[in-house]
């Protein structure tokens, strides 16, 4: 600090005391004197003389530290704080960046650098000590550029997505959310499968240095809707006397069919109607439903064409060994073979001859002693289930063995 003179009422005496470096003039310097309370003395010399003291406190020099240098990330805050000593206590806290721009005034201040950033705090006091200053330096870390990539867009449910980390720097730590209810804390490549239609929002947030950011790309994942293919059709089965059926398209989700009807036929109709040969015969109907996006679907199922249910059973026969009417059986079409059953009776209600399947017919001959059995009228027994209804059927006949 600079040096004061010493002023009195009187002149002509003299200064003494620490820190005078002058005593005529009474000049004093605070630096020589040091910090302190110094008792000053003015002396007037001669019989008629006096002298008079005072006392000059000299305060410490002023000093202030800045708390404390400090890395923070891209785009946040920091803190800063100063603590001042010396001089009379009544401090000016003034803040400069690297520029000489003022950012604050105060102990605490708070500041958004977008570089690195060195601040400069200067303190003052209320008495004119000289000013004391201190830096503090903030280093920016810079935040991880966050990119990534997904290999399959668009597609249909189940949708699996392989999704590949680009950011720069790679992640330390990683949160993946892909829209639905999941998420992973993979770093990299992740693989993920959308069970549900929809466009689904989808955000990476990476931490590197301690630093974070985060990137949202809207429906970035898009999943169709499967078509479902369905129909019905009407009858359930039918003859060779009408092989016609009417289909009714139940799919849902499609935009367009194609229907295959098993023999070579097809159609691009909703609902077809189609006619068959007439020929017993089990076609197989499948269905295929499109959709725009490809998200097709199929569905078979067999159609019946049965023969028409007859029955024929002749009046005679002849077993006498030429080529014609050797032996006796009815003739049918359109029933369950597992459902024949042919007896034949005697007169007196005896049996004499019992098949169970079509092509076994009665020779004339009896079931147990082979024996040729006389010219006579024959009572016959036919039970047989129709094929088409699964009705049960009953007939009752003569047969005249001729020779």
């Amino acid at each position: 600090n600079p040096s004061i003179i010493m002023t009195a009422v009187d002149a002509g005496g003299t200064w003494s005391g620490n820190g005078i470096v002058d005593p005529a003039t009474g000049e004093f310097d605070p630096t020589i004197a040091g910090p302190g309370t110094h008792v000053i003395t003015y002396t007037i010399a001669g019989q008629c003389g006096d002298q008079e003291t005072t006392t000059i406190t000299v305060n410490d020099p002023l000093n202030v530290t800045a708390f404390t240098d400090m890395s923070i990330c891209e785009g946040e805050s920091g803190n800063l704080s100063a603590l001042a000593s010396g001089g009379d206590g009544n401090y000016t806290y003034v803040w400069t960046d690297d520029q000489g721009n003022q950012v604050g005034v105060g102990q605490f201040i708070t500041v958004t650098p977008a570089v690195t950033t060195t601040y400069t705090v200067t303190i003052t006091d209320g008495c004119g000590s000289t000013a004391a200053s201190d830096q503090v330096t903030i280093t920016i870390i810079p935040l991880p550029v966050i990119d990534f990539s997904v290999d399959n867009a668009t597609g249909c449910a189940p949708l699996t997505v392989t999704f590949t980390d680009n950011s720069v720097p790679a992640g330390t730590s990683c949160l993946w959310e892909f829209g639905d209810t999941y998420s992973s804390t993979d770093c990299g490549s992740v693989t993920h499968t959308y069970t549900d239609p929809g466009c689904y929002d989808v955000t990476l947030t990476s931490t590197t240095n301690g630093c974070s950011n985060t990137l949202t790309i809207p429906s970035m994942v898009c999943v169709s809707e499967n078509a479902i293919a369905d129909f019905s059709f009407t009858p359930d089965s039918t003859t060779v006397f009408d092989p016609s059926f009417e289909f009714t398209n139940l799919s849902s989700n499609a935009d367009s069919y194609l229907w295959l009807f098993g023999d070579g036929g097809s159609s691009t109709a909703t609902d077809p109607s189609y006619v068959y040969e007439a020929n017993p015969n089990v076609h197989e109907v499948c269905l295929i439903a499109y959709t725009t996006d490809g998200c097709n679907d199929t569905i078979c199922k067999p159609v019946i064409i049965n023969d028409e249910f007859l029955v024929y059973v002749p009046n005679a026969f002849t077993p006498d060994g030429d080529i014609h009417n050797n032996d006796f059986g009815p003739v049918i079409s359109g029933h369950v073979p597992e459902s024949y059953e042919f007896l034949i009776f005697d007169r007196w209600g005896q049996l004499i001859f019992e098949s169970h399947h079509l092509n076994d017919r009665w020779n004339g001959t009896y079931i147990n002693s082979g024996e040729m059995a006389k010219t006579d009228v024959y009572v016959w027994l036919l039970r047989v289930k129709s094929e088409v209804t699964g009705e049960k059927h009953e007939y009752r006949g003569h047969v005249t063995l001729l020779k």
